[in-house]
């Protein structure tokens, strides 16, 4: 994940991929939901986890094979906060997987 410029005015540069476990990548998902919505600041967050970007994002890039093209661009409308078991959530994720 890289962020957008913190308070202080330096860029943020956290790797999501060294969160070991699950559930502190879940408490770490649930701390950067919290800065998001206590600052408002534009994050920029870089997974190949979609349900981490479901969860996490407004929208959705999806990147294609060439460098720099985005293939799909997602608008995320489930509310807030979102659970990764409700029907609505998984639909949502599957709908990525397989594009209409």
């Amino acid at each position: 994940m890289y962020g957008s410029r913190a308070a202080t005015g330096h860029a943020t540069d956290v790797r999501v991929g060294i969160w070991k476990t699950a559930q502190t990548r879940e408490d770490m998902q649930h701390l950067l939901l919290r800065l998001w919505e206590k600052m408002s600041h534009t994050i920029v967050f870089v997974t190949h986890d979609v349900s981490e970007a479901v969860t996490l994002a407004d929208r959705i890039l999806i990147m294609g094979k060439d460098p720099g093209c985005i293939r799909e661009d997602i608008d995320v409308k489930l509310p807030r906060p979102r659970k990764k078991g409700e029907s609505e959530f998984l639909l949502f994720c599957r709908n990525i997987y397989q594009p209409p």
